[in-house]
């Protein structure tokens, strides 16, 4: 039998390098403008391997190709630099730890089209020090006179619904009382209904709407018998949906990229 010590000891060293300060900053575009609706983009990219793939979907799918902005998981920094200054974006990245399989720094980044005037890394309570360190990442954009608060979240997959709560909770208590508009987007890994459910409430319970509700599965792998799974997902807060969807395209990342489309209240 194995030894859960040991197990717990050997996981921690190999993520031992746990999760570096260092962020990646490029803020030189101002898109005064904004050109009707806002289109929110979450796309968990499989290590950033196929960086070019990605970018290739993200300029030709119709529904990616809005200017606005794109919350991005598993990222390396190069990875980042690469979408950024393609479709020319601003960016924020920070990132995580070393990912155990890929080896590498990987994070979350959120990518705009206008500037980003505020950024902070946001560090998740995590249940034991085996677990791989987990952020979200949080921008603040200004749009036109709007000062609209971005979160870009990756969570682990083996977390019970109560630990997830709490970091849903930490996330949400960061975000200050003059924030009127927020959208908190990224890999949940809400494989278990259980997890979906309880996360979706906890969400609710706050005044957030599940922007992509209607999109029933993000995630596909042989491991979970190939199951289509409900992992990622976009909350917003003072904003209406207008619309929302996924593009099932598996060439660049074992995730799909979803999406929500949004107006202002006010507008």
């Amino acid at each position: 039998m194995l030894n859960k010590n040991k197990i717990s000891r050997f996981l921690l060293r190999k993520n031992k390098a746990a999760h570096p300060q260092n962020s990646a900053f490029y803020n030189v575009y101002d898109q005064k403008k904004l050109d009707g609706n806002l289109t929110v983009i979450s796309y968990n990219i499989k290590y950033s391997r196929k960086i070019d793939e990605a970018i290739k979907l993200l300029i030709d799918h119709e529904d990616l190709n809005n200017d606005g902005i794109l919350c991005l998981q598993e990222m390396t920094y190069e990875g980042v630099e690469k979408i950024a200054k393609t479709l020319q974006y601003n960016y924020i990245y920070y990132p995580a730890a070393v990912h155990r399989m890929a080896r590498v720094n990987m994070g979350n980044a959120i990518l705009s089209k206008w500037p980003i005037i505020k950024h902070r890394k946001l560090i998740l309570p995590r249940i034991d020090d085996s677990a791989s360190r987990r952020i979200a990442v949080q921008a603040t954009v200004k749009i036109e006179d709007k000062e609209i608060m971005f979160f870009s979240v990756h969570k682990e997959m083996m977390l019970r619904p109560r630990h997830r709560i709490k970091q849903v909770k930490q996330i949400i208590d960061s975000i200050p009382t003059d924030i009127r508009y927020c959208v908190i987007a990224g890999d949940f890994n809400t494989f278990r209904d259980k997890t979906l459910k309880a996360i979706l409430q906890a969400f609710e319970e706050d005044g957030f709407t599940t922007a992509t509700g209607n999109v029933k599965w993000s995630y596909q792998h042989w491991y979970f018998l190939n199951k289509k799974s409900r992992l990622d997902h976009i909350f917003s807060r003072g904003m209406d949906v207008i619309n929302s969807g996924h593009v099932i395209d598996r060439s660049p990342s074992d995730h799909l990229p979803i999406w929500a489309e949004f107006s202002f209240r006010d507008s």
